[in-house]
């Protein structure tokens, strides 16, 4: 067994606000032109109103949450939160606590947007999201649903709000795609999935449990 040391971070990454320290020479010149070509050319005729935007989008893994790490006070940001902090902009008011709010020069960056959306199996209030599902709550490691023999389910029992593109574009009757958002919502997979195929019809019910295995592990269950 051997073992090789990483290099020595230089210096110069312990004044990360400090432009000069950070950047050599050359790196400065980079950053300059590309950040010349990024900035609105105020005053320019012709050019004024000419701004390329920017948007940055950070969709955290499941579980991970930017606020819930900041209130536990253990600093275990993910590297997506990490990133979000790293890139400037203007925030989606709300989502986040106004101080995670981008804050160096923001009249440099009023062209520049960034979005945070919070990982599967936490709080997304925005949404009205609570992240306490029962899986969640019962703390599952194993979700059982019967296998899904119909499309648009949702839209007969009208207790919610969707759109009708969901079960015409987004999916189609195989019972494979069907089964698909049930491993979605058990956590994208965190949770493993199986399914039962519903009530025992005797002789049939051997071939109905290899049929509801495959269709189930095809969409990313347990099998």
């Amino acid at each position: 067994m051997s073992a090789t040391l990483c290099p020595l971070i230089r210096g110069g990454f312990a004044h990360a606000t400090e432009f000069k320290m950070l950047f050599d020479k050359d790196e400065q010149n980079t950053i300059r032109t590309h950040e010349t070509r990024e900035q609105p050319k105020i005053g320019v005729p012709g050019k004024s109103c000419e701004t390329q935007l920017f948007f940055g989008f950070f969709f955290d893994g499941t579980r991970n949450n930017y606020e819930a790490s900041s209130k536990s006070g253990k600093q275990n940001h993910t590297n997506i939160a990490r990133l979000y902090d790293c890139y400037p902009g203007l925030s989606v008011p709300g989502v986040l606590p106004k101080e995670t709010d981008w804050d160096y020069k923001p009249d440099r960056y009023s062209h520049f947007f960034r979005v945070y959306v919070p990982g599967v199996g936490t709080e997304f209030k925005q949404i009205k999201d609570s992240g306490t599902g029962l899986g969640a709550t019962m703390g599952a490691d194993i979700v059982k649903q019967k296998l899904p023999t119909n499309n648009g389910g949702y839209l007969a029992t009208k207790h919610g709000k969707t759109s009708p593109l969901v079960y015409s574009k987004l999916t189609t009757d195989n019972p494979i795609d069907l089964c698909r958002y049930q491993v979605i919502n058990c956590y994208m997979g965190r949770a493993g999935l199986i399914n039962s195929g519903g009530a025992s019809q005797g002789d049939k019910d051997l071939k109905e449990a290899v049929r509801t295995a495959i269709i189930n592990k095809r969409a990313g269950g347990m099998g």
